[in-house]
């Protein structure tokens, strides 16, 4: 029969305590590793990648902007073309971009929730727009200006989305 006053049992019992301390901080920390990991996982390849496609699609529609202005203030006739061009692409990869954060963050709902009104609030600044190019084309420069001052409330509300 064993004495459990021993030195050896007090001992033994100490190191057996001990050694499950270590093996239970040692599954914690693989575990906290795992979690790590698959955060990092997910933070560069999902919410990373969809900052920057919202950063860029808020600059692309900052450049678009600068197009319609340009617009405004353009002396020659001829030039139109080109700067409604670039407002065309500018605005399509603006629209691009948001959409691709979208499909990127579809696992967050919550994120994407708040963005469902994104095509609307889109279109509700890219018609006018359109629409004061085709009045500069005409040469209705007065009407073109005013829609455009109209459409500046529209692209406020839609670049408070893109931010």
């Amino acid at each position: 029969m064993q004495n459990w006053n021993s030195l050896r049992v007090k001992v033994s019992a100490g190191l057996i305590v001990l050694t499950l301390l270590i093996l239970m901080s040692s599954v914690m920390n693989y575990q906290a590793l795992i979690t790590m990991s698959n955060n990092s996982i997910r933070f560069s390849g999902t919410l990373l990648p969809a900052e920057q496609a919202v950063l860029n699609g808020d600059r692309d529609l900052y450049q678009a902007l600068q197009a319609e202005q340009e617009a405004l203030l353009l002396v020659d006739p001829s030039q139109l073309s080109k700067v409604k061009a670039d407002f065309d692409e500018n605005a399509q990869q603006a629209r691009d971009r948001m959409h691709t954060f979208l499909k990127l963050m579809a696992d967050y709902p919550e994120v994407t929730a708040r963005f469902a009104d994104f095509d609307q609030q889109f279109a509700a600044w890219h018609t006018p727009s359109n629409e004061m190019f085709a009045l500069l084309a005409a040469g209705d420069a007065t009407k073109a200006r005013a829609i455009h001052e109209a459409a500046d409330t529209q692209f406020a509300t839609l670049r408070g989305i893109y931010n």
